[in-house]
């Protein structure tokens, strides 16, 4: 039975997949109804005689196989249908084929209390009204607001789920991932329901709502801000954020870098609301509820209460949904006598969210939680008898700790990209840690706070110094080269070995077979070693333009990984700001946008990076880069710092032990595959101390890989592209990165006559104030014969280069914009 239902589960899980690639599943019901169809002919065939001690137990069997036939057809029209639905949105025939709308009126319920972050407003509304017109079927949007006051920011700190919200806006597509592995919004949208967002451009209002449902639902916001509010009296304004993640799953005043911190070192599970919270919470009040007189049948129907209140506290999360319906089937389990089928109970779960929203299949959290609760309920029992040492609970702790860091690193890998050699050790220390200290006391000190708050002060102080004095030894080790190794994506082969893997470790365990454990145990290690060593076994180099708004930066891996050269970083102006106006973490391309990529290619170290010049939209992304990445050196033009910015930032990067050499025409490095030669700006007799143009003295890169030739120009102009000419009047390139986001001071007639290039970039931002690129340019460029590619149509553009060939690969557009 328990078998067969794992069996339907793994079958259930593929169907799912391949529904949700909105590919044709119709071929599924073939395979089903043929496997149900010969059963049904066959059946008498495949029954025992009379007289075998099985002949019940297979006749079981073949009605389960039909069963699983039947169930598997109606999923798959299920959830065919559900997609089908999904993907279907009643605006579309408002916003039409632009993707976008002019200034529309919406009207609807508000979905979400509104996250205020600086001048931004955000909330879910489902909106009704489209122009006054009711809407075929109701539909989730995300709201944008950029407030221009703080009494309008402060009036929305009082919209309550529920609320009906109506205003003047602009309705989009949501923005999708602008460059290779960067996060993808409209996906993440799409797969919540959700297909526009809408930017507020005029008027809006709030009414109160009217609905018993959701005024119970901003009844509960409203406790969970009272909690969110107690924990900042209790623990201060430092530690509260944590505090509010632990126990609520309030993560918009949680410390970014401590969030990365543990997400790093493999610990994010224990801030993130799981089923170890969910259980430390029912067991404490288990435990308090069992030294009162009520019988355990009571105690279990009052934890069954409590379960969905705790998850209206949490303000209906994802993942404290799933934990908490977990919990649910663990106490029925309990309850009823039924633990020994706690597998199947887990089953039904699996099942009942999913057949809610399918697309959670996608989500990391869902994917851990199963995926290691499963294995904690399979091969643990199995394999710690075979583990060494005497003590029965250090070897079950120890199996739990191999067992949950063989299934999720797979997944942590995936998604984010990395892994921390620490993690299983810190798991080891830790998860006890926290779940018999800090997270019972984060619950129980709030709580009890409510009584009085004096009672709390002297246990509250002493909580906040000893995670204060954990997140410094933890600051130290993430601080550790080695702490945090980013492996890059695996590959879909590499995922499906490693999975093999787990399961030949829990077949040896079933086996006892101790040495083949052992075995298989060992593989993990030269698996992970295997993923990191892949790029140093690939023959071909890859060049990317990353789409980094209006600025320039350009990653360059050598063939077989030998170097990693990053031309320029990007950078985007601010502009002055009242304090109010501020977000807590202003974007900064160097943090958001290129070391998210370096990690997504398994880059551990960057051997140079080239700056072209000091303007900020090329020298700015260092804020974010540096201490983040290991650089080898930095490569500079041969001008003194001529701003403030220039010479703080080239002064941190000496603290940092990281050699400035100023470089200039004639200088070059080269190996057997991959060469580099810098060719303007002319060498001075000394470093030059003013500069009236920076561009005159801007670095101008010619690069070989294999065969293929690149020039990285950052913004040269005319007169520089002349001087170039004159010194290399051979000069040419197949690929050329078009000089100063294609401004009219650069690529002249005679630049593009001579270089020639087949391909040309234009790293631009879209909408950019300088009106770049200019139309003369790019018309320029069209004649010349070139394929033109610009980032802010394109995306990031990638360059796979192999000996004698190259392939071009935007990331939007990538099917119809390959060249070859």
């Amino acid at each position: 039975m328990l078998e067969t239902a794992t069996y339907f589960i793994v079958l259930f899980t593929f169907q799912l997949i391949i529904i949700l690639q909105e590919s044709s599943s119709w071929w599924l019901h073939f395979i089903w109804s043929s496997f149900l169809l010969a059963l049904l002919i066959w059946r008498k065939e495949l029954l025992y005689p009379a007289d075998h001690p099985h002949v019940r137990l297979r006749k079981r069997h073949i009605g389960l196989g039909m069963g699983m036939c039947v169930l598997l057809m109606l999923f798959n029209i299920y959830f065919s249908v559900y997609i089908s639905n999904h993907q279907q949105s009643a605006i579309d025939a408002v916003v039409g084929d632009g993707g976008s709308s002019e200034q529309i009126a919406l009207k609807g319920l508000v979905l979400s209390p509104a996250q205020i972050d600086g001048n931004r407003v955000r909330f879910e509304l489902r909106v009704q009204e489209i122009d006054a017109q009711p809407l075929n079927k109701p539909e989730k949007v995300v709201v944008t607001h950029y407030v221009r006051t703080l009494e309008e920011r402060e009036s929305y700190e009082h919209l309550k789920r529920g609320d009906i919200w109506e205003g003047i806006v602009r309705l989009a597509a949501p923005q999708t991932a602008r460059n290779p592995g960067a996060f993808d919004y409209r996906r993440y949208l799409k797969q919540r329901g959700i297909h526009y967002v809408a930017q507020v451009r005029g008027t809006w209002a709030v009414q109160p709502g009217d609905r018993l449902g959701d005024r119970v639902l901003g009844m509960a916001d409203q406790y969970r801000l009272l909690w969110i509010s107690q924990t900042e009296k209790v623990f201060g304004e430092a530690t509260a954020p944590i505090i509010q993640t632990m126990t609520v799953g309030y993560r918009d005043e949680m410390d970014k870098h401590v969030m990365e911190m543990y997400q790093y070192l493999g610990l994010i599970h224990l801030l993130a609301i799981s089923g170890l919270h969910v259980g430390i919470v029912l067991g404490s009040l288990y435990l308090l509820l069992s030294r009162l007189p009520l019988t355990r049948e009571t105690i279990y129907l009052i934890l069954f209460i409590f379960i969905p209140v705790y998850m209206m506290l949490s303000g209906w999360q994802v993942s404290a949904v799933r934990a908490s319906l977990m919990a649910l089937v663990v106490l029925l389990c309990l309850r009823f006598r039924l633990w020994h089928h706690s597998l199947v109970g887990l089953y039904v779960v699996y099942l009942l969210v999913l057949m809610v929203n399918p697309y959670y299949l996608y989500h990391v959290g869902f994917q851990l939680s199963f995926a290691i609760t499963f294995a904690l309920l399979t091969v643990v029992p199995k394999l710690y008898p075979l583990l060494p040492g005497k003590g029965e609970r250090l070897r079950q702790g120890m199996a739990v700790a191999i067992v949950a860091q063989a299934v999720s690193l797979p997944i942590i890998m995936y998604h984010f990209y990395s892994f921390s050699p620490l993690s299983p050790v810190l798991n080891l220390i830790l998860v006890p840690l926290y779940s018999a200290i800090y997270i019972p006391a984060a619950f129980g000190l709030t709580l009890v706070s409510f009584l009085s708050l004096d009672l709390v002060r002297l246990p509250a102080l002493l909580y906040v110094h000893s995670l204060d004095m954990l997140h410094r030894g933890l600051e130290w080790l993430y601080g550790l080269p080695w702490a945090a190794v980013h492996t890059g994506q695996p590959a879909w082969w590499w995922l499906l070995l490693t999975a093999l893997l787990t399961v030949f470790v829990a077949f040896s365990a079933e086996q006892r077979q101790k040495y083949m454990v052992g075995l298989f145990l060992v593989m993990y290690p030269i698996f992970i070693a295997f993923q990191i060593m892949l790029p140093y076994l690939d023959r071909q180099g890859y060049v990317t333009v990353l789409d980094v708004g209006q600025g320039d930066a350009i990653v360059i891996e050598a063939p077989y990984r030998r170097q990693v050269v990053v031309v320029d970083l990007g950078g985007q102006l601010t502009f002055y700001q009242e304090e109010w106006q501020q977000p807590a973490r202003p974007f900064e391309v160097g943090r958001d946008i290129i070391l998210p990529y370096l990690r997504y290619r398994g880059i551990n170290k960057v051997d140079k990076v080239v700056i072209s010049h000091g303007h900020y939209d090329h020298f700015g992304g260092i804020q974010g880069l540096l201490g983040q990445m290991k650089i080898g050196m930095v490569l500079y033009p041969p001008v003194a710092p001529q701003s403030d910015f220039e010479q703080h930032w080239l002064r941190r990067i000496r603290e940092e032990g990281i050699p400035v050499y100023f470089v200039s025409e004639g200088d070059s490095w080269r190996n057997s595959e991959i060469h580099f030669k810098v060719i303007f700006p002319p060498s001075p007799e000394r470093l030059v101390e003013h500069v009236n143009n920076l561009h005159d003295y801007n670095v101008v890169l010619w690069n070989k890989i294999y065969e293929t030739t690149f020039l990285w120009t950052g913004d040269v102009e005319e007169a520089g592209e002349h001087a170039i000419v004159d010194t290399y009047p051979a000069v040419k390139a197949d690929v050329l990165k078009v000089a100063h986001h294609g401004s009219r001071t650069s690529t002249s007639h005679r630049w593009l006559e001579q270089v020639k290039p087949r391909v040309s970039v234009i790293s631009v931002g879209t909408n950019n104030r300088y009106g770049h690129p200019d139309a003369e340019v790019v018309q320029r460029l069209q004649e010349s014969g070139t394929h033109l590619f610009q980032t802010d149509q394109h995306g990031g553009i990638l360059i796979v280069i192999g000996p004698g060939q190259y392939t071009v690969r935007p990331t939007l557009q990538a099917e119809t914009e390959s060249v070859q």
